[in-house]
């Protein structure tokens, strides 16, 4: 009787080891899962953050160009004043002459 209950306990106990070996490995199949959506996560954020590096670099870029381009428009238009004026000048000065 003895080793017959001996040998239902060691049964029992395969059970449930059986039991618990089936419950790590959907407890680590899990945490595999996660590691991966994690590693995934991580991976779309470094390419977000490698983009918004990208497009602050082309802003940057842009306003320095912009800034270039509105000093040479003031270089040029400070420029086309003085001509004009010189010009005016000019018309005065024939306008007098053919007064004379």
């Amino acid at each position: 009787l003895r080793l017959g209950e001996e040998r239902q306990r060691l049964l029992e106990t395969q059970r449930l080891l059986g039991a618990v070996t089936e419950e790590v490995a959907r407890h680590n199949a899990l945490l595999e899962a996660r590691q991966k959506s994690h590693n995934s996560d991580h991976h779309l954020a470094e390419v977000d953050t490698r983009y918004v590096q990208k497009l602050s670099s082309e802003s940057r870029t842009l306003h320095e160009e912009r800034a270039a381009m509105e000093a040479r428009n003031s270089e040029l238009l400070s420029r086309l004043c003085h001509t004009h004026a010189r010009l005016q000048a000019r018309q005065e000065e024939l306008h007098v002459t053919e007064e004379q």
